[in-house]
């Protein structure tokens, strides 16, 4: 844009015209500008003054001033050819571009020399502007700030949704208070029915009287769609077991684990212009998710199913559009905690020997409100037999008394049961065992048994002078190895690898020589170990660790006469060879393979279980 400017024509020489102008003044109200001109002589020639004539000025397509060819002046370089005043009328938006078009007819008289040029002068305001929109949410009370240039104007509010007009407010006062109309609300709710907001736009027309200027640029705004959160109207929940319902006389309580939870939500109502799209139930650690349509429904049925909550919890309903809004409500909902019954059973013969045996069942379990019985009963049968008695009711926390011969051992079922479910506890009754008991045929006595042994002391089963430890003997200190496979270390012929222990101990006539082997180890994988004396091995052994991880293993103890001799490693007579055997091809390590001596009495049977030393397996230490 241009407050002054200039056009020159050709040259004649050197000599030629030029068009000065300026701007003076310009007048809103009459949406005009008015500049000063002048056409002098310019250029510096070859000859100081020339001849011309023939001159013609042209401003916005108006001639301003012209001569004839005849009409003739001297021209020098300023000489004042011309000069004026000239209006020029803007466009309704306050913009004016204009040319400028000069001609000469310099030393002839025909024209030789012409120039012509463009200009565009300043915007005249006229048209309000908008300068804020004021309001977040489309139920707001909004308000539009402009800048008015004249003061008579008037300026008309236009306010649209895309290309659609939504709402004019005449003659609009800049920061004016007002609400977008009921019409205006529903053509937004109407066409944003997935979305959260709406995108409007603001402009201002401006009117001289009933003359329209111009509209302002549009100003968007994007404004929240509030107040349409979807509505819920009522929740409500029971428990669809008839059973546990039945128990509880009362279907707003849940039994834990045991009642069905069905929920029901009411009167579900989208709202402008959106649809519902879900129903979610959330409680107890369960959820469920209903998918939904249309704007409205009625009433929604949700089963949730069992719920494993010990105490009352709350239920959340939430209820979501297709604009993303969502509405919850929640309700408390009433739980009775339920496990199966449990008891602390004590059944002991009177004595610990006779036929009376007494049973007490202490139980434990949920009173739901008080409506929950528990009933315990028992059944009985000889370990022996295969069919229980019928049941005998026992009261709780009341010793009841069974009558079990103390000739046998007996299985006990103590079943605890209350109205959802029962707890089975089995239990064995020994035989009526006395504390202290003379066997006068066998003349032996036995503290808590019955003696099986003549002339025997014998304490819950087993001789007291069953075993004497003699002392040990290390018959090899070290070995070690990474190979899979057996090695025989060290052999004797007979029993002279090991026997030469009892040495100078007299043995009784009731005795014999027993012995056990022990040593230390360790292994670096999962490979196991295993120590042999000819058919007597020691338990499978590992570590699976470094040299400072290290067990003991052993044989149980065994009788000389357990023995099986076999050829000597390396000779031809038989005897007792020691092996180590290694189950792979990873390091093992043996310390201190020491044989322990015992005298056993010869009716002590060593080849049963309760000698067995157990198995190693094999883990990363």
């Amino acid at each position: 844009m241009a407050t002054s400017g200039s056009v020159s024509t050709n040259g004649y020489q050197g000599r030629y015209v030029t068009f000065y102008w300026n701007l003076t003044s310009q007048s809103i109200k009459a949406n005009t500008s008015t500049i000063s001109w002048r056409l002098e002589g310019d250029g510096n020639a070859q000859s100081s003054r020339y001849k011309a004539g023939n001159f013609k000025v042209t401003i916005d397509g108006t001639t301003v001033y012209s001569t004839s060819q005849d009409d003739r002046i001297w021209l020098y370089d300023g000489t004042v050819v011309a000069s004026g005043n000239y209006t020029l009328n803007h466009n309704s938006a306050g913009q004016k571009s204009f040319n400028v078009t000069i001609q000469a007819g310099i030393y002839t008289y025909a024209v030789n020399c012409t120039g012509s040029g463009s200009f565009t002068l300043p915007t005249i305001s006229r048209i309000s502007t908008i300068t804020a929109v004021n309001g977040l949410n489309t139920s707001d009370v909004l308000s539009v700030n402009y800048t008015e240039y004249v003061n008579s104007y008037i300026n008309n509010l236009i306010i649209k949704l895309g290309n659609t007009t939504l709402q004019t407010i005449n003659n609009y006062e800049s920061g004016a208070s007002f609400t977008l109309s009921d019409s205006a609300l529903n053509t937004i709710y109407s066409s944003s029915t997935t979305a959260k907001t709406v995108t409007l736009s603001f402009s201002l027309q401006t009117y001289d009287g009933s003359t329209l200027l111009g509209t302002s640029d549009a100003v968007n705004k994007t404004l929240a769609i509030n107040d349409s959160n979807p509505t819920i109207g009522s929740i409500s929940y029971r428990d669809s077991n008839n059973t546990t319902a039945g128990i509880t006389l009362n279907n707003q309580y849940i039994i834990r684990n045991k009642s069905i939870l069905e929920v029901t939500v009411n009167n579900l109502v989208a709202l402008n212009s959106a649809t519902l799209t879900s129903l979610t139930v959330a409680g107890g650690g369960v959820t469920q998710t209903r998918t939904l349509s249309g704007t409205a429904d009625s009433s929604e049925v949700i089963t949730l199913g069992t719920i494993n909550q010990s105490s009352n919890f709350t239920l959340t309903v939430t209820l979501t559009d297709s604009r993303g809004y969502t509405a919850s409500k929640t309700i408390t909902v009433l739980v009775y905690d339920w496990t199966l019954p449990t008891a602390t059973i004590t059944a002991q013969r009177v004595d610990n020997y006779y036929t009376t045996t007494n049973v007490t069942a202490n139980a434990a379990y949920a009173s739901l409100g008080g409506h929950n019985i528990i009933t315990i009963t028992a059944q009985y049968k000889k370990t022996s037999d295969s069919t229980y008695s019928s049941p005998v009711t026992l009261t709780d926390g009341i010793t009841t008394q069974l009558t079990l011969d103390n000739n046998y051992e007996w299985n006990l079922k103590v079943t605890v049961a209350d109205a959802l479910g029962s707890t089975i506890y089995n239990l064995i009754i020994g035989r009526g065992l006395p504390i202290w008991f003379i066997d006068r045929v066998l003349n032996s006595i036995g503290i808590n048994c019955f003696p099986l042994q003549n002339d025997s002391l014998e304490v819950n089963g087993l001789r007291v002078d069953d075993k004497i430890y003699i002392g040990s003997q290390s018959i090899y200190d070290y070995y070690e190895t990474s190979v899979q496979g057996e090695v025989a270390l060290i052999t004797a012929y007979d029993y002279q690898l090991i026997e030469n222990l009892f040495n100078a101990v007299d043995i009784p006539s009731n005795y014999e020589k027993a012995y056990r082997i022990t040593f230390q180890y360790t292994t670096a994988n999962n490979n196991i170990v295993v120590v042999r004396l000819n058919n007597i091995s020691s338990n499978n052994c590992n570590t699976w660790s470094s040299d400072k991880f290290r067990r003991i293993g052993g044989t149980r103890i065994f009788k000389q006469s357990e023995l099986t001799l076999e050829t000597a490693s390396g000779y031809s007579r038989n005897g007792l060879n020691l092996y180590v055997s290694n189950g792979g091809a990873y390091a093992a390590k043996i310390w201190n393979i020491t044989i322990n001596g015992y005298l056993v009495n010869k009716d002590t049977n060593l080849a049963v279980s309760t000698y067995n030393i157990p198995d190693v397996t094999p883990e990363q230490a």
